[in-house]
């Protein structure tokens, strides 16, 4: 499994056409198949994004 940063994830948002702000660029993420995960690295939250296409096909 791949994880994603916020940047990462606006940078292929991007490239699919999408401008705008954080909320177009979530809205975005959820609608192709992203969740979101928030970790605490060095005493700081950081979220993560990642898909579950590969995981998906092998449960149904």
């Amino acid at each position: 499994m791949e994880y994603y940063t916020f940047e990462q994830l606006k940078e292929m948002a991007f490239s699919d056409g999408i401008t705008g702000n954080k909320v177009a660029i979530g809205i975005w993420a959820k609608m192709n198949g992203f969740l979101k995960k928030k970790k605490q690295i060095n005493k700081r939250r950081i979220t993560f994004y990642f898909k579950l296409d590969n995981w998906q096909s092998r449960n149904l």
